[in-house]
């Protein structure tokens, strides 16, 4: 197997349009990875560059310590399977699998070995006789599966093979992809933009956006910690609401959330708190997962929200509702994570606007917002926006609610996620 790392990585196409930027991440041998981002991030530019189809415009390659970037993709001995299968339409399932191994001159009795080894392992020993227009589009998957790990790979790479399969398919086909590549040990690079995908397959993940590297660890690491807003807000069913907050720091006692004309307390026993306190007087963003609030019969001081229900959705074993407490959400960009390349014309924007969006700050606590609202976000174009909060509260079935009953939401303070305005994590000792 191997070891990949990519150091410095960054592609520029013609025309001066940036794929990835400086991008450096290392890959354990026969770990799983997979690489997951919006579309048009850089994932599989980045996969193509893995793999040896792509060069990139500078930044290194190296396989178990050694620079590859001389080498061809079959000197790497990768493996690659695509979203769209494709199989040879002329060859029945067997050969497409058994192709590999045919143009590589292996005795012909070592490839039956082989082929029945592999078909056996993705459950497609019966179909090999069958033509590939013969087969559902799981099937067909399977075969391409394969015929790509037939070879034996030193690296499996995978670019959203599963987008075109329906949903029942696609979870099939997550547990045994999984249960594959772990009982074979081959190191897997697996590009997705489904989250699902990414957090019950991953060993571990690498978010991407606007081709930077936004996060990488644990699936539970990056959903519990993300680093940044943007990874925040792009993993998590339901969304995550990032709301807008106001610190107030009252000394050996709590940290004050102003949110909206509501307040939450931090303990000043919460770690999180002394740097909560570098922010007093200023605005942050706080991340409120659904599993962190609850409905809850009489208000808490300091340790719960009240609002009213704006709409419900409906979904059998549960319903989310949708709760108006009169704050403000940030609503996050995607485009706001700029390469490099682009951050000398980002910063001189933001310097001609700084000075917008500090007066902005300064009258925020206002109760009617002036023309300062719209100049601080013209100014802060590119990253996120702001809009009406809407809090997500999951109601069990026994619960029952309609739009615009008031509700008390209890908070559970120990699962509130902090980042500065930029998008940066407020934490502790979380790396």
């Amino acid at each position: 197997m191997a070891r990949i790392g990519l150091r410095d990585i960054t592609k520029v196409f013609p025309g001066g349009a940036v794929a990835l930027d400086g991008v450096d991440l290392d890959i354990a041998d026969g770990e799983l990875m997979v690489l997951i981002g919006p579309s048009g991030c850089g994932k599989s530019t980045l996969l193509r560059i893995i793999a040896g189809l792509e060069t990139p415009t500078s930044g290194e390659v190296h396989l178990d310590g050694m620079d590859a970037g001389h080498l061809s993709p079959k000197e790497r001995q990768v493996a690659m399977v695509f979203q769209n299968f494709a199989l040879y339409p002329h060859m029945r399932a067997g050969e497409n699998i058994a192709f590999p191994l045919r143009i590589s001159g292996m005795d012909p009795a070592a490839q039956g070995e082989r082929i029945a080894e592999s078909a056996g392992a993705l459950g497609v020993r019966e179909l090999l006789n069958r033509w590939p227009h013969q087969l559902s589009g799981g099937q067909r998957q399977r075969v391409a599966m394969g015929r790509a790990l037939v070879r034996q790979p030193r690296l499996f790479l995978l670019d959203e093979p599963l987008s075109n399969l329906d949903s029942g398919l696609r979870a099939e086909l997550r547990a045994e992809i999984s249960g594959m590549v772990r009982s074979l040990g081959v190191t897997t690079v697996y590009v997705t933009h489904d989250q699902t995908e990414a957090l019950t397959l991953a060993d571990r993940i690498a978010v991407l956006s606007q081709g930077v590297l936004q996060d990488v660890g644990t699936a539970g690491r990056v959903y519990d910690k993300p680093a940044t807003m943007f990874v925040a807000a792009f993993l998590g069913t339901p969304r995550i609401t990032l709301l807008e907050a106001f610190v107030y720091v009252y000394l050996n006692s709590h940290i004050a959330l102003r949110i909206g004309e509501q307040q939450l307390y931090l303990p000043w026993s919460d770690p999180r708190a002394r740097e909560l306190a570098h922010y007093h007087g200023e605005a942050i963003v706080v991340g409120v997962r659904a599993e962190a609030v609850a409905p809850i019969a009489e208000p808490r001081r300091g340790q719960s929200l009240r609002g009213s229900i704006r709409h419900l959705e409906h979904h059998g074993h549960e319903s989310l509702a949708f709760i108006d407490i009169g704050a403000t959400e940030i609503d996050v960009d995607p485009d706001g994570v700029r390469p490099r390349a682009a951050a000398a014309a980002a910063r001189r924007h933001a310097r001609a606007s700084e000075s917008l969006f500090n007066r902005f700050l300064d009258k925020i606590t206002r109760t009617e917002r002036g023309p300062e609202v719209a100049q601080a976000e013209n100014g802060h174009a590119g990253r996120h926006h702001l809009r009406p909060a809407e809090l997500t509260v999951r109601l069990p079935p026994r619960v029952r609610a309609a739009s615009g009953e008031n509700i008390t939401i209890g908070v559970r303070l120990d699962m509130l996620h902090f980042f500065e305005r930029r998008g940066g994590r407020i934490d502790v000792g979380w790396r």
